[in-house]
């Protein structure tokens, strides 16, 4: 029998798409339209100030940039998961106290996982950063770095490729995936005051060498550095200098980072995957109801 999931939430973008796609590729999950008949109600958190008429079933899905909870709903809920749990200064777990509160994260789209991945030296863009040299903290540092130590000598690319905002995040943007696709390495950066985007995850389903800066959130299946992916210090950008070099003189290696990056994305960073861990979490809150028992394959 199959777990009856109802999302309050009628669009279908954002935060929201992981939801729904999420149950729609779940053999144990079944979407249904109306509150009464669902076993859970996953709450997306633009919906936090509608009344909770089940909040014994009721899970919030809290996709907000703010590491701080919703006002008094943490209590109104059966459960809650959370993006964005980590503090930028210092560099740290968010302190909840003794409430309950998941880690989630981001996925790779669906539809990103349809491109044609080329090798890495059938690619002509060296390096690429997909932010603006004027932006905030480490994001417009770090743009400004690669252009100016790397644009003689390399080809790079340094600037935003499509529409930001929520059409950058909720569409499938072709030149920006293309531009993604057609790199050998892809440095990103945490947004200013918070960790975790969507485009970690748009890189690494588009298989350069994706470079990313220090995070600590306690995801599941997270990325081994110089297993899936490297690491680097907003701090320390002569080490990021020397990584971008070494990794560009060895694509051999770059390429075996880069693919066992993808594999691993693909793998456990799908919408299905961010079920099975709701699912994982419903059924070690609660073994003694029937029907949570599953696979999660």
């Amino acid at each position: 029998m199959k777990i009856k999931i109802y999302i309050q939430n009628k669009s279908y973008w954002g935060s929201v798409v992981i939801l729904k796609d999420g149950v729609n590729s779940h053999d144990h999950l079944e979407l249904v339209s109306c509150e009464e008949d669902a076993d859970y109600i996953f709450f997306d958190f633009r919906d936090h100030q509608s009344v909770i008429k089940f909040p014994e079933k009721t899970i919030m899905i809290d996709y907000s940039d703010s590491q701080n909870l919703y006002k008094n709903l943490y209590n109104n809920v059966f459960m809650y998961f959370k993006r964005s749990v980590c503090d930028k200064f210092p560099s740290r777990f968010h302190d909840y106290g003794d409430k309950n509160v998941i880690p989630i994260s981001y996925i790779v789209k669906k539809e990103a996982t349809e491109w044609h991945i080329k090798p890495l030296k059938e690619r002509q863009t060296d390096i690429s950063i997909f932010f603006s040299t004027l932006d905030q903290g480490g994001r417009g540092a770090i743009a400004k770095f690669i252009k100016m130590h790397f644009s003689e000598e390399y080809k790079i690319h340094v600037g935003v490729v499509g529409a930001r905002g929520e059409i950058g995040r909720n569409t499938i943007q072709k030149d920006y995936y293309n531009t993604m696709l057609n790199s050998k390495i892809v440095v990103t950066c945490n947004p200013y005051k918070w960790e975790g985007d969507w485009r970690l995850f748009e890189a690494l389903s588009c298989s350069p060498l994706v470079m990313v800066d220090e995070m600590i959130t306690p995801v599941r299946n997270k990325f081994a550095d110089g297993e899936h992916l490297i690491y680097y210090s907003v701090r320390k950008l002569d080490d990021l200098f020397g990584k971008i070099v070494y990794y560009l003189k060895n694509l051999d290696e770059s390429q075996t980072i880069a693919t066992s990056g993808y594999n691993h994305a693909l793998k456990y960073h799908t919408a299905k995957n961010r079920m099975d861990e709701i699912l994982e979490e419903i059924n070690s809150k609660n073994k003694s109801k029937p029907g949570y028992e599953f696979s999660g394959k």
